[in-house]
């Protein structure tokens, strides 16, 4: 019977089912062979689909592929007059001596015996009581090979079911439709982004990992509940960290403070907070002492700024220090808009003491070479020998020759210590901008965070 299912599916196999696909166990036996050396002329002969270069390669190219990878010898799985071979990473490629328009140029497969984890998996068990056994191979299709999904690991054609049932037992089909419902069900739920973020209320997130960037700064890491969660932080808003501090009189009190991430929505699973320690800030002493494993407590977004692709024509920007995070955050936003529209110019002035002060210069260096509407323009209060960049404090003279001019579609962003802030609204003011607010509102020409 199974075998006959096989004969009955192999075609069915070969045409790419795109999108729709969810789960499928395909009750078919396959047959795997000792190792073979690959001076096997059999595999010479075979037609591979090289998933990496993305084109086909005759079984002779392949074996060279494989050989320069490391591998010594590969296994032969057969399906239905099919031949599936596994490269190192557990893989498997379609191989077969049927016609190369035949073959699903976006269908990856794996291997029961490969992949044994899966036979744990609840997939497999709903999969054992419908098709009284185990399943023996499981197909994985997606639309293309970049937009390739996994969903607790395999994929296919729910109709594949159906049809599955009404060929062994008629009488099945309605359990069949069942399970197809919710197994799409349980996809469609499962793939969703869900926002974790609540504004009042904190919610404790794990620390996976601390890169150390200088002697005061560092890079902290933290797990969200899932891979498909993201924080929900609009572009422009932060987050407000609360921690129990210790006080100099020896007791400890609730302290809470506003951090823009690093990261973004578009990096599910995970938020990066750039720190810097210094020796009175409770909470950049608190993140510091952290180790892996530890909660930090979080909640928002906060925030009065929101960005939205092409708000203005002009962005200005000044930070000094950790003042960057924000900046960074809408720079990234507006190149990753790009290719969608949006046309925003961005200035950056970056003010720091020395060259070892100024965080992430390696990644704004990147986005101002790979995009012409940004550019980051940096001040040094101790600039060593050689310095071309500009000195000393951020002058009126800077802003007038390296950020935009005042206009309706120009908006000036500052971001930085309290006291280099407020020097700069009072500067903008004189330069022609409209005077800023104690408190930013995302109206004002001159927005502080």
């Amino acid at each position: 019977m199974s075998h006959a299912v096989a004969q009955v599916l192999e075609p069915l196999v070969t045409a790419d089912f795109g999108p729709v696909g969810v789960i499928l166990p395909v009750s078919a036996h396959f047959h795997a062979s000792a190792p073979r050396p690959y001076t096997d002329p059999r595999i010479r002969k075979r037609l591979h689909y090289d998933l990496t270069a993305r084109r086909y390669r005759t079984g002779r190219n392949a074996t060279a592929q494989q050989k320069s990878e490391g591998l010594s010898h590969f296994r032969d799985l057969t399906i239905s007059g099919c031949t599936l071979a596994p490269t190192a990473s557990s893989n498997v490629y379609l191989t077969t001596p049927i016609e190369r328009d035949r073959f699903p140029s976006s269908c990856l497969f794996y291997s029961h015996a490969l992949e044994p984890e899966l036979a744990k998996s609840p997939v497999a068990t709903v999969a054992r009581l419908l098709w009284r056994r185990a399943p023996d191979i499981i197909f994985i299709m997606a639309d293309t090979l970049a937009s390739r999904k996994y969903f607790d690991n395999i994929y296919i054609p729910v109709g594949l079911i159906i049809l599955g049932c009404a060929i062994t037992k008629r009488e099945w089909v309605p359990y069949a439709a069942l399970l197809s419902l919710a197994l799409g069900a349980y996809k469609y739920n499962s793939m969703q982004i869900k926002k974790v973020l609540k504004p009042d209320a904190f919610q404790e997130f794990e620390l996976k990992e601390k890169t150390i960037i200088s002697h005061n700064v560092a890079i902290y890491r933290f797990n969200l509940p899932s891979e498909k969660s993201i924080l929900g932080l609009p572009i422009g808003q932060h987050i407000s960290i609360g921690a129990n501090c210790p006080q100099p009189d020896g007791t400890t009190k609730e302290i809470v403070r506003s951090y823009t991430p690093i990261s973004g929505d578009h990096q599910p699973g995970y938020f990066d907070l750039l720190i810097k320690s210094y020796p009175t800030g409770n909470i950049s002493k608190y993140l510091a002492s952290m180790k892996v494993g530890q909660l930090l407590k979080v909640k928002g977004p906060k925030g009065a700024f929101v960005y939205t692709p092409n708000m203005v024509r002009h962005f200005g920007m000044i930070a000094g220090g950790t003042g960057i995070t924000p900046m960074l955050q809408i720079i990234r936003a507006v190149i990753r808009g790009r290719p969608t529209g949006d046309k925003t110019e961005i200035d950056l002035i970056f003010a720091n003491v020395t060259p070892q002060d100024i965080l992430l210069k390696e990644d704004l260096d990147t986005l101002a070479k790979e995009d012409s509407g940004f550019r980051v323009h940096y001040v040094l209060d101790k600039p060593p020998a050689g310095w071309t960049g500009g000195v000393g404090y951020v002058t009126a003279d800077m802003i007038t020759n390296l950020l935009p001019k005042p206009a309706d579609d120009v908006k000036l962003l500052l971001c930085g210590p309290p006291p280099m802030v407020s020097g700069l609204k009072k500067t903008a003011e004189s330069l022609g901008f409209k005077k800023a607010r104690p408190v930013s509102k995302l109206e004002d020409q001159v927005f502080a965070f």
